[in-house]
């Protein structure tokens, strides 16, 4: 084994360190890193190398919202095709997607847990590649809407993992730029979605929407394959475990934590009942979730009816109108990119101030600007439109809206990932679960609130209901999170040192 050594010749600090420490755990049979600068410990992986799994990562989290709103545009080409003018199951092609999301966390996230993060990414991506391209063969409303559908649980698969990797390679107080990286690629989907999918049935026609999400999934995927690696410390270290007994033939050696190999079928049942504990019996969660819900309720009512806004308010054609979402883009990246700044200088900030090691709740005062935009950009696209304004005044609505959800969003993630550091996906599913139903949901009766409310008074009430609902929530992580995080079995506790 090479060592560092000093100026002196003497052994490096470190070096000796981890030296002592893995001769310890031989000793013992202890499996376990080799101390705390190991570097097959992801959190101690080189910064080029962080970097280029969390792109990746970001790369496969932006097949679900590219898969999701490209097929916008194409509904009514969808409803001519089949004979199909219902407006409820048009919509219903679009946000069955959205379903899907909530059902696949519940398998994703906790099975990441037992077989480690890679091989559940690439495993739900070839799925939902599979099921997309079926769904550019149907030749039935049924068969597409199963298809969109099948397709949704299996594409919410890397974006539920993800936040587990990125718990996997980052400390607390990095985690925020992490985010804003990782969430970058996924938020152009929504806007350049849109625009492609406009493009693609205009100058072809909307089956080669699904050809082209799944000529783009595969490149992604043989990519993945290569570049791609394990982040999951736990499953890292079972696989050590392994190569241990078989090279020294000594079948005693164990996990530091005494964890123990466990049948297929128990870890199944642990794992898939986990998000479901944590969503009914952590109030945190269930605070979380609310909030999260109607972040993401929102962002798909409004978008549900965006270009029918453009074509019906403003006399666009399907190309132009689908051009406005470049505002949603701007927002979408706009907020991943400067509130995660701002959210690790304030976490920076007042673990300083307090002299701590950190807390989840130091995430927890950007959440209240993040709301405030959401309500001002609700406000300011609903009413501009009712009275058929300047063109830029929705487009600025949609934008500020767009950067209050996201500033939204990532505090929420952030939070999570720090108050259930170890079952970070598991938490990340029970929040999705909630969020998807909302984001499936609210786009049905979308058409009919405005045509009875009109933009501005539909606007104002969502504004209102989040006000209702956000204000509270904020309130209630910022005064009782640190108490229900002690009680909890679930969360990180402040004398383990992981924040």
């Amino acid at each position: 084994m090479h060592r560092k050594t000093s100026a002196d010749g003497s052994l490096d600090a470190d070096t000796e360190s981890s030296e002592n420490w893995s001769i310890e755990n031989e000793k013992n049979r202890i499996v376990d890193w080799d101390g705390p600068k190991d570097s097959q410990n992801p959190k101690n992986w080189t910064t080029g190398k962080k970097f280029a799994v969390t792109v990746l990562i970001s790369l496969f989290d932006f097949m679900s919202p590219l898969a999701s709103s490209m097929l916008a545009p194409a509904l009514p080409a969808i409803g001519d095709e089949f004979n199909e003018h219902n407006e409820i199951i048009l919509v219903m092609v679009q946000s069955i997607f959205v379903l899907g999301f909530a059902i696949g966390p519940l398998f994703w996230g906790p099975l990441s847990e037992v077989y480690g993060r890679v091989r559940l990414i690439q495993c739900s991506n070839i799925l939902f590649l599979i099921f997309n391209l079926c769904g550019g063969f149907s030749i039935s409303m049924a068969m597409i809407i199963a298809f969109r559908f099948m397709a949704g649980v299996c594409a919410i698969g890397p974006v539920t993992v993800g936040a587990g990797v990125l718990g996997d390679l980052y400390p607390s107080e990095s985690r925020g730029k992490s985010i804003a990286i990782y969430s970058l690629a996924p938020l152009l989907g929504p806007a350049l979605g849109p625009i492609l999918g406009a493009f693609l049935t205009k100058y072809s026609t909307w089956r080669v929407i699904f050809y082209t999400v799944t000529l783009a999934g595969a490149v992604v995927q043989a990519v993945g394959a290569f570049l791609l690696k394990e982040t999951f410390g736990p499953k890292i270290l079972r696989e050590k475990k392994k190569e241990l007994i078989k090279v020294t033939g000594d079948a005693s050696w164990q996990l530091a934590d005494g964890e123990q190999e466990v049948s297929i079928s128990s870890a199944l049942k642990t794992s898939l009942s986990r998000p479901f504990k944590l969503l009914f019996t952590q109030p945190i969660v269930m605070v979380l979730a609310l909030w999260y819900a109607y972040l993401d309720g929102m962002a798909f009512l409004c978008f549900a009816t965006f270009q029918q806004l453009w074509q019906n308010q403003y006399h666009e054609s399907m190309t132009m109108s689908s051009l406005n979402y470049l505002s949603v883009g701007a927002g979408f990246i706009f907020g991943s990119q400067v509130p995660p700044m701002l959210n690790d200088k304030i976490y920076a900030s007042l673990k300083r101030k307090h002299s701590t090691c950190g807390k989840p709740e130091y995430r927890i005062p950007l959440m209240l600007p993040g709301m405030l935009l959401t309500i001002l950009g609700l406000l300011l696209y609903g009413w501009s439109a009712q009275y058929s304004l300047h063109f830029l005044l929705p487009n600025l609505g949609a934008f500020i809206f767009c950067t209050g959800l996201m500033t939204g969003f990532q505090c929420i993630q952030a939070y999570a990932l720090d108050y259930y550091t170890s079952n970070a996906a598991s938490a990340i599913a029970a929040l999705t679960v909630l969020k998807c139903l909302a984001g499936t949901g609210f786009p049905l009766f979308a058409p009919r609130m405005y045509q009875v409310l009109d933009y501005g008074w539909g606007n104002t009430v969502l504004a209102g209901a989040g006000t209702v609902i956000g204000l509270p929530a904020i309130w209630l992580l910022w005064r009782y999170g640190e108490v229900l995080r002690k009680r909890s079995t679930f969360a990180v506790k402040e004398e383990e040192g992981h924040f």
